[in-house]
């Protein structure tokens, strides 16, 4: 909450002073899609890297996660040409993605950004980082109650039992 606040108090003003075009309706998006987005990588990081034995094995598990999120960045150059393209809406739809397309989209046209996109994002990112919250829950339980670590398919049998 301190970087939502210290973030916004510092932003906002620097938008209005700039000179830099920024729709309210990103700014307003922006909150809500960060906290899921958040909250979704912070609980698949924290599930698989319970898993490891040592803080860098944990450190390498968890580092597959901050290579989806940066999914968006290596798309960029295609991003760029066409905001509201068809890789656009269907990287809109995936949770790895879903926060940062939302608020590119929404600052880029809002005219091409429709409600019920925004609206079934954040639902999918919703529901992704419930069902990631249930996973890490129980990857971290086993990570932390295992005595060395856990097989694959002991990992993938916790995983579906949540």
């Amino acid at each position: 909450m301190l970087l939502v606040f210290v973030g916004g108090i510092g932003i906002v003003p620097l938008l209005m002073t700039s000179q830099i075009e920024m729709p309210w309706i990103a700014l307003a998006l922006a909150i809500p899609f960060f906290l899921m987005a958040f909250l979704f990588f912070g609980s698949l990081m924290l599930g698989t890297g319970s898993l490891g034995s040592n803080m860098r094995e944990a450190q390498q598990l968890a580092m597959v996660w901050s290579l989806t999120a940066a999914l968006p960045l290596m798309m960029m150059a295609v991003l760029l040409r066409e905001p509201h393209g068809i890789v656009a809406r269907v990287m809109t739809w995936l949770p790895f993605s879903a926060g940062p397309l939302i608020m590119f989209r929404a600052s880029t046209d809002l005219d091409f950004l429709a409600w019920w996109e925004v609206a079934g994002a954040f639902a999918v990112l919703l529901l992704s980082t419930w069902i990631a919250i249930l996973v890490g829950a129980r990857l971290f339980r086993i990570g932390l109650l295992s005595s060395s670590r856990p097989k694959l398919s002991e990992i993938m049998r916790q995983a579906r039992l949540s």
